[in-house]
């Protein structure tokens, strides 16, 4: 099962909420060049409604079954709001948030609720939580949707469509069922599978646990070699470039003694390569602060400078802390990835910054 091909493991959607929220409002658009129409859209949305009173949801399942939603458009990422969908014939708005691996935060979902509302006043509003289990929102005004009823819908339709679908299509939407299946919802075969290897080689596979290691030192292994040969020193776990130690101001208050440093976030399941502006003389921090917002290759994280720790890049070496398979492919790609780093953009960022805080050269 593993080692049957999956198009969209092969391009890295697995776990990447973003991407599925895109191919999610392709299916959902009627007017996407999949064959469904706006059956897929209904039947996600009878799905919300499902076994709900009338008075609490606004429209019924029937009404979606009768309602024409060929209008219909399909915003990703607008205004924050993972999918919008807006019918104007039916003065009818969808608001989709999807929480594929990351919980609610900000109070974003009243938030979001409250921008439509103003957006298309006098609209029905259906709001929509989707997560694999379909957790139950936080705000009460919101239908939770899982994942595993979004596999069961496609699964349906490539039953009962497929004779009227495109072969591209039907083997896009039968690769996106399986992927959902074997990385989002339970598959009760995958779950019997993996019972069935672990009751037969339980030792064998607490041996390969033990030595495996933590994830972070592996990765952090690959990428201090990679700095050394780039020419980085450390110190307190943070990194300079060697030839940036005559130029970056001291600071007693900084760990590794300088009032900037990279060091390598392996924390998360991506692996990334960071640079901040760390706690130091303000006029120092200020200056360098003021750089970063004129520059092309830096951003800070927030719109003012922190008082001790402020991002001022984040450079992805790798999609994933922990190597799919081939140790030295992977290793190799984060190589790569180091290497136009300091090729290609560490020059302009040592440009940027060094400027901000060398004296002008006296005529």
């Amino acid at each position: 099962m593993l080692a049957e091909f999956n198009l969209f493991e092969a391009a890295g959607l697995t776990s990447q909420e973003i991407r599925h929220s895109r191919f999610l409002s392709f299916l959902l658009d009627p007017k996407g060049a999949h064959g469904m129409g706006d059956l897929f859209v209904t039947r996600v949305l009878q799905q919300a409604v499902h076994q709900r009173p009338p008075d609490e949801v606004g429209v019924t399942a029937l009404d979606l079954e009768l309602m024409d939603l060929s209008d219909l458009q399909v915003a990703c990422e607008f205004q924050n709001i993972d999918i919008l969908l807006l019918s104007p014939a039916n003065q009818f708005a969808v608001i989709l948030e999807n929480k594929l691996g990351s919980g609610e935060h900000s109070n974003q979902l009243p938030r979001y609720f409250s921008a439509v509302e103003s957006l298309r006043p006098g609209w029905k509003v259906l709001p929509v939580l989707l997560s694999p289990l379909g957790v139950d929102p936080s705000d009460p005004r919101y239908f939770p949707v899982s994942y595993e009823s979004i596999s069961g819908i496609l699964r349906s339709l490539l039953q009962s469509r497929r004779a009227s679908m495109g072969p591209d299509v039907a083997l896009a939407l039968s690769h996106y069922e399986h992927l959902l299946r074997r990385h989002v919802v339970s598959d009760s075969k995958l779950n019997e599978l993996c019972q069935q290897i672990i009751g037969k080689h339980r030792k064998a596979i607490e041996l390969l646990i033990e030595h495996m290691g933590d994830p972070k030192a592996r990765a952090w292994e690959v990428t201090d070699a990679l700095l050394v040969e780039h020419g980085f020193v450390t110190r307190a776990n943070r990194w300079l470039p060697e030839t940036w130690l005559e130029w970056v101001p001291a600071s007693a208050e900084a760990p590794n003694g300088y009032v900037l440093a990279f060091w390598v976030d392996a924390y998360n399941k991506r692996l990334r390569l960071i640079l901040e502006i760390q706690p130091g003389p303000s006029d120092v921090r200020s200056a360098i602060f003021a750089a970063v917002e004129s520059s092309a290759h830096l951003k800070a994280k927030r719109k003012e400078m922190t008082g001790m720790w402020t991002r001022i890049l984040d450079f992805e070496l790798s999609q994933s802390r922990e190597p799919d398979g081939d140790f030295e492919a992977w290793s190799q790609a984060i190589g790569e990835r180091m290497r136009h780093f300091t090729a290609s953009i560490l020059p302009y960022i040592e440009a940027s910054l060094r400027h901000a805080v060398e004296p002008p050269k006296s005529v």
